[in-house]
């Protein structure tokens, strides 16, 4: 699944990581220009739903489980997590 352009209404987005919290699959994905030749600004956590074959995806929000899921999804992301006043090292 990795490394794959996805189509969700009107936008594209790469799914650049995927993991599996609680028996639940989740994804996150990079916003790309109608021609994915360019990376955009947004990002978002989604859960993956199957249903009787069909793959749907749910926009992830809350913050528990984002505090849980976006360490295993970009490792990188889990000092400023559990360390917030690290933020201030990315300015």
């Amino acid at each position: 699944m990795k490394d794959m352009v996805i189509t969700l209404g009107t936008d594209k987005w790469l799914v650049v990581a995927e993991t599996v919290y609680n028996d639940e699959t989740y994804d996150y994905l990079v916003k790309v220009n109608q021609d994915e030749d360019e990376i955009l600004d947004d990002k978002k956590v989604v859960k993956v739903i199957m249903d009787n074959g069909e793959k749907y995806m749910d926009e992830v929000t809350d913050g528990d489980i984002l505090k849980n899921v976006v360490p295993l999804l970009v490792p990188e992301a889990k000092k400023y997590i559990t360390n917030p006043e690290l933020l201030s090292e990315l300015k």
